[in-house]
């Protein structure tokens, strides 16, 4: 269950600790951008990755317009260019 809070407000932890922290969307995109990297390294192909990495955003805080082109794409490019309008 705190792995789906802190998908939805990713400096949750360092807000709890009184930390300085970021934006939520900008550690969200960090966070993204290690793992979609994990993914590429270890599987084969662009829609194994897709696949794998477009759960990610399910319980993410997210426009609609954005939320529904991550859910529609089906290249790696678009689902990466409807990600890239988040930064």
């Amino acid at each position: 269950m705190i792995g789906r809070g802190l998908l939805a407000n990713p400096v949750l932890a360092a807000q709890y600790a009184g930390l300085p922290c970021g934006t939520a969307i900008e550690t969200l995109l960090k966070i993204h951008a290690d793992i979609a990297a994990d993914y590429a390294r270890r599987l084969q192909g662009n829609a194994q990755i897709l696949d794998k990495i477009r759960p990610f955003w399910t319980y993410a805080d997210l426009p609609k317009k954005i939320r529904k082109k991550i859910e529609k794409s089906k290249t790696l490019e678009e689902y990466l260019e409807a990600v890239n309008e988040l930064a």
